[in-house]
């Protein structure tokens, strides 16, 4: 019995480190690598939570704050709100990269000159996937969509965040290669240790079943007041640090079974 217990918490132990029981999120955000020197707490700060763009409105209304991953499902996390937007300005799609070669923050690039408005770009940013997010009355769902270097895909509505980019993909004639079930949820100020006051988040299920081997997630609104970059750990390194765990623990057990009686 006893042996029976400590095999089923190695296991459980084990799943965890893989990221297959869902009884806690990791927090993979990184830094979108665009913040200045000025006194503004907002504009000057390497992390996410309570931080904008520099020289962008702040508030948590438009901060976009954490990637959270539980399991195969993604949760996106901010005071903006996903479902229907800030003051007129839209949500943007969700971009997958698989081969590690995303170009974000300083390293994006934009529509040339000083016109605001969206416009039409290229794929130049190293990803492969666009994910739509779709609220329709109490249906929300999602559509995966692949893309190419030659994917057309739209910019920011303001130059001065050409760093954000891209905001979304036009998926005009274009079918889904996949879809799958959102969650929206509210949650208070202090939920998953972030700040600012109400958080919003929207869970895509099982979205890394989909693509398993997601490597960078970016997401921003309209806009591009704020601009928020995943990093999902490599998968291998993750799964053979609980397997080997398990292992090592049931050969313990068996060399024990084996050995001679006294």
């Amino acid at each position: 019995m006893r042996k029976a217990m400590i095999i089923q918490v190695l296991i459980l132990l084990s799943l965890m480190l893989m990221g297959g029981t869902g009884l806690q999120a990791a927090n993979i955000t990184i830094s979108d690598t665009v913040f200045n020197s000025s006194s503004n707490s907002w504009w000057n700060k390497a992390g996410e939570d309570q931080e904008v763009e520099p020289g962008m409105t702040t508030g948590q209304q438009w901060d976009l704050e954490a990637f959270l991953r539980n399991g195969a499902d993604l949760k996106m996390v901010g005071g903006f709100n996903f479902k229907d937007g800030q003051s007129s300005t839209l949500s943007g799609d969700l971009f997958i990269d698989v081969n590690g070669d995303a170009k974000f923050g300083v390293n994006a690039t934009g529509p040339s000159g000083t016109t605001n408005g969206i416009q039409s770009i290229p794929n130049a940013f190293g990803y492969e996937y666009a994910v739509k997010m779709n609220f329709n009355g109490n249906s929300y769902t999602y559509s995966v969509y692949e893309l190419t270097p030659n994917s057309m895909l739209n910019s920011t509505y303001y130059r001065q965040n050409n760093q954000s980019n891209p905001y979304n993909y036009d998926s005009t004639g274009k079918n889904p290669v996949a879809t799958g079930t959102l969650v929206y949820d509210s949650f208070s100020d202090g939920y998953e240790g972030l700040t600012g006051g109400t958080h919003n988040q929207v869970t895509f299920a099982n979205l890394f079943g989909l693509i398993p081997n997601s490597k960078y997630l970016h997401f921003t609104m309209e806009c591009g007041n704020d601009n928020l970059m995943g990093h999902v750990p490599i998968p291998g390194s993750v799964l053979l640090l609980g397997s080997g765990l398990l292992g090592l623990g049931l050969l313990g057990w068996r060399k024990k079974d084996s050995s001679p009686s006294k």
